[in-house]
C-alpha cells in the first residue's frame, strides 16, 4: 500500500477572480434595490378636463373639500375654457376623462375610435341650462333663417342648432351660418351685429341675460331628456384604474351631498369660481336637472337602456348632418359605480 500523495496546499484566489466575484455580488445587490422600482404600485392618477359648467363644479369642489380617497385617487384636473377644448386636449392624450355631452362622446369616438369613452356616470340633464339668446327685437325663430349665429365649435352646438330650428319647423342653418365666436367676444359680436343671436350655456347665457337683456328662443327644456352631461373615461384607464374612477364619483357624490347640508356658503364658493353672483347661480342650476340613482341604472345599464337608444339616434342625427362618417362606434355604456355606497358626510377637516 503505497503513501498516500500530500493534498495539495489551498491556493489564494487570483485578483482576476477576486475582481469577478466582488463584480457579480456588487450587480446582484444593484438589481435588488432595483426590484421595487421594476414594480411599481397601480397608477392612481386620473387626468380629468372640465369646462365652467355648474354640474362639473362638484368635481372641483370634492378635491377642495377632500372627499377624494387619496389612497384610490391622484386627481390632476385641466380647466378650459369649452367643450371644444376639452375635446382637443382629451384627443391629444392631455385627459384620462372628461364631463362632457354625450353628443360629443360620440364625435370622440368618430375622431379617435380607439378611444371612444366609457360613459360611467350621468352628471346631469340640460333642462334649460343650453339656451339660444337674441336682443329683444328678434322676436321669433323665424327672424334667424339666413341670419349669422354663434355657436362653439363642437357637435352638441350644431345638434342643438339644428333641433331649434327643427321644433319650428324652419329650414336648419347651413354651416356657412356658423359662427366661432370666443366667449369673451359674443357680447360685442352680438352688439356690432357680426351675429345675430348666439347658442350658449351658464355661466356666459346668465351674463348675457342679465347684463344685456338678451331673450331666449329656444332652451333644452324643449328637449326633455335628450341632452346629458357625463363623465367619460378613456377605456384603458378605465381597465387599469377602477378604484380611481369609482374614488372620483363617490367624490363627486360626496361634494353634492355636502353643498346641500352646508348651504350656503359652499353654493358662495362655487359661484366665484365660476364668476357668477349667488343669484344667478341658482338660476342656472334651474336649468340642471340631477338624477337620482334609479335613473343612473336605467340609463347606463347593461343591454338596451334608455341612454343606448339615445346615443342610436345621436349618431344617426351627427351622420345625417355630416358631422361624423358611417358606421361610427358608440361610447360604452358603465353602471357598476351607480350603487357603490357613500361614506357618512361630514365637515371636511374634522
Amino acid at each position: 500500500m503505497g503513501v498516500p500523495e500530500p493534498l495539495p496546499e489551498p491556493r489564494a484566489p487570483s485578483p482576476t477572480v477576486g475582481r469577478r466575484r466582488r463584480g457579480l455580488l456588487l450587480g446582484l445587490l444593484a438589481l435588488l434595490a432595483l426590484l421595487p422600482a421594476a414594480c411599481p404600485r397601480p397608477s392612481r392618477e386620473i387626468r380629468l378636463v372640465l369646462n365652467d359648467w355648474p354640474g362639473y363644479e362638484y368635481f372641483r369642489l370634492a378635491r377642495q373639500k377632500g372627499f377624494l380617497d387619496p389612497s384610490r385617487l391622484d386627481l390632476r384636473l385641466l380647466n378650459v375654457s369649452d367643450q371644444a377644448a376639452q375635446v382637443t386636449a382629451y384627443l391629444e392624450g392631455r385627459a384620462d376623462a372628461l364631463g362632457i355631452t354625450s353628443v360629443d362622446a360620440v364625435q370622440i369616438c368618430a375622431r379617435r375610435p380607439q378611444r371612444c369613452p366609457v360613459l360611467v356616470f350621468v352628471i346631469n340633464e340640460s333642462r334649460g341650462g343650453d339656451r339660444l339668446l337674441a336682443p329683444p327685437a328678434v322676436t321669433r325663430m323665424a327672424e334667424l333663417v339666413g341670419r349669422p349665429i354663434g355657436v362653439e365649435d363642437s357637435a352638441l352646438a350644431v345638434v342643438l342648432l339644428h333641433r331649434a330650428f327643427q321644433l319650428h319647423g324652419l329650414p336648419v342653418p347651413s354651416p356657412a351660418l356658423e359662427r366661432h365666436i370666443p366667449p369673451a367676444q359674443v357680447a360685442e359680436a352680438l352688439r356690432s351685429g357680426t351675429i345675430a343671436a348666439v347658442l350658449t350655456y351658464p355661466p356666459l347665457a346668465n351674463r348675457l341675460q342679465e347684463r344685456d337683456g338678451l331673450e331666449a328662443l329656444f332652451t333644452t327644456r324643449d328637449l326633455p331628456g335628450e341632452i346629458l352631461d357625463v363623465l367619460a373615461v378613456d377605456p384603458a384607464v378605465l381597465r387599469q384604474r377602477p378604484e380611481a374612477v369609482a374614488a372620483l364619483i363617490e367624490g363627486w357624490r360626496l361634494a353634492r351631498r355636502w353643498e346641500n347640508s352646508a348651504g350656503d356658503s359652499v353654493r358662495l364658493a362655487m359661484a366665484r369660481r365660476l364668476g357668477l353672483t349667488p343669484e344667478e347661480l341658482e338660476l342656472a342650476q334651474q336649468g340642471v336637472l340631477y338624477p337620482g340613482l334609479q335613473e343612473q341604472w336605467q340609463l347606463l345599464r347593461p343591454g338596451a337602456s334608455s341612454h343606448r337608444r339615445d346615443l342610436e339616434r345621436i349618431r344617426q342625427e351627427l351622420e345625417r348632418i355630416g358631422r361624423i362618417p358611417p358606421k361610427t362606434p358608440l361610447p360604452a355604456l358603465d353602471a357598476r359605480f351607480v350603487f357603490s355606497p357613500l361614506p357618512p358626510v361630514t365637515e371636511p377637516g374634522a
